[in-house]
C-alpha cells in the first residue's frame, strides 16, 4: 500500500478535496483521505489505499488522523480524550448540580440576563475594543482563562453535562477556581435551555459573566437569591 500527500496552500480546499476523495474506490482499493498538519503552514491531505474486505493494504500502524479546531491542529493528548466515546446525558442533573436555587424566579432572570448581554455583545461586535469589553464568554477553555484572569463575575453551568473524562476534568478544575475566587455558580438550566436563552439552535454548556452593564438588575437579584445559599 502507499501513503500520497497532496499539499494545499488554502485549508478549505484541503477540506473540499478529502469530502471528495475520501471513500473512493480506485483499483480495486478504498482510499481513505485525511489531512496532515506540515510545519511550513501549508496543510497535506494524506490518502491511503484501504482493501475492500476493509482491511489496511499496509502492516505498518496507522496513527489516527489530527483534529482541529478551526483551523488550528489540536495536540495529539487533548485530542486523544476527545475521542474517548462520550456518554450522553439524558436531561437529568447530574450530581455536581446539587446546589439549587429554590425560587421560581431563578430561571426568568437567568435567561432576561443572557439574553440582553448576548444582545448588547452582538451589537457592539464591530467595536475595536469589543473583545477586551466583552460581557460574557462561552466554553471551559474562555471561562477557565476569565477566571485566572480574574474577569469572570458570575457562571452558569449547565446541570446535565455529558459524562466525559475531558469535560469532567474541566468542569472540576472551574468548580475548584470558583471556589477559591468565592465566585456564583449557577446550576438551574440545561445546555439546551441555556443555548435558547442566547438566543442560539445549539447547546450551550457554560457561559462566564464578565461585565454585566446592561442587565445589572437580573445579576445583582440572581447573585441575592445565590447568597441564601
Amino acid at each position: 500500500g502507499h501513503d500520497v500527500f497532496i499539499t494545499y496552500n488554502d485549508i478549505k480546499d484541503m477540506n473540499h478535496a478529502i469530502e471528495e476523495i475520501n471513500g473512493m474506490v480506485i483499483g480495486g482499493q478504498q482510499v481513505i483521505a485525511y489531512p496532515k498538519h506540515k510545519n511550513n503552514n501549508n496543510s497535506s491531505c494524506v490518502m491511503q489505499d484501504k482493501n475492500m474486505d476493509g482491511s489496511q493494504s499496509t502492516d505498518e500502524p496507522q496513527l489516527p488522523p489530527p483534529m482541529y479546531s478551526g483551523e488550528k491542529i489540536i495536540p495529539e493528548k487533548y485530542a486523544a480524550c476527545k475521542r474517548v466515546p462520550k456518554i450522553p446525558n439524558k436531561g437529568i442533573p447530574r450530581d455536581y448540580a446539587s446546589t439549587r436555587i429554590d425560587d421560581e424566579n431563578v430561571v426568568p432572570l437567568i435567561c432576561e440576563m443572557l439574553g440582553e448581554l448576548m444582545r448588547l455583545q452582538i451589537r457592539n461586535k464591530d467595536d475595536k475594543n469589543a473583545r477586551a469589553r466583552r460581557r460574557l464568554v462561552m466554553g471551559f477553555r474562555e471561562v477557565a482563562r476569565g477566571i485566572r484572569s480574574h474577569k469572570i463575575k458570575m457562571i452558569i453551568m449547565a446541570n446535565n453535562l455529558d459524562e466525559y473524562g475531558a469535560i469532567d476534568s474541566k468542569l472540576q478544575d472551574i468548580l475548584d477556581m470558583a471556589k477559591e475566587d468565592n465566585l456564583p455558580v449557577i446550576f438551574e438550566m440545561n445546555k439546551r435551555k441555556i443555548g435558547k436563552a442566547l438566543g442560539k439552535t445549539i447547546k450551550v454548556g457554560i457561559v462566564g459573566i464578565q461585565n454585566a452593564d446592561g442587565a445589572h438588575e437580573p445579576f445583582k437579584k440572581l447573585k441575592k437569591l445565590m447568597g441564601a445559599y
